[in-house]
């Protein structure tokens, strides 16, 4: 669903798509590229923040609302270099939401991923806002140089586990 997701930058709104040239930042689909663990996954979801120091990018999901017992799981990680390395990559990734017709955003996780050669699996359970109406928010911060913050999310998905 993030191609319906409402996508900013200290740049202001982005579409999704791309290009991955876009110094705003961008959120695009990508399709077997190799990551830094050395996987090919069929589909990632690949979100660059603002081309900045500290530049961020957040996305803010259609409405949804929360099941009892689901959770939120995703892989996170850097793209890969052409020679096989994930280059500098430091970020934090984060989940957040907002209740319907709440303009205040909530923490459900941060995590801070660099380079190493692993994809961080996230599993959050989303047992605190079930019953509620949010919007979900998926945000990558860079953690000082956004060069190259080629974020990765691995099949982010709400669900029961």
């Amino acid at each position: 669903r993030a191609p319906d997701a409402n996508w900013n930058t200290g740049a202001g709104n982005i579409p999704f798509g791309g290009p991955n040239t876009d110094t705003r930042g961008f959120v695009m689909y990508r399709s077997n590229e190799k990551l830094e663990d050395g996987s090919t996954p069929n589909k990632i979801l690949e979100i660059h923040p603002q081309w900045v120091d500290d530049g961020v990018i957040t996305g803010f999901y259609p409405t949804y609302t929360v099941v009892s017992g689901e959770h939120f799981k995703a892989k996170i990680g850097f793209l890969a270099k052409s020679d096989g390395t994930c280059g500098t990559g430091n970020a934090k990734f984060q989940l957040n939401y907002k209740e319907s017709g709440s303009s205040t955003t909530h923490s459900l996780g941060e995590w801070t991923k660099t380079c190493d050669g692993t994809l961080k699996e996230v599993d959050v359970n989303l047992s605190s806002i079930a019953g509620k109406t949010v919007q979900f928010a998926l945000a990558v911060l860079a953690n000082g140089s956004s060069d190259q913050d080629w974020a990765v999310w691995v099949s982010p998905q709400v669900k029961l586990p």
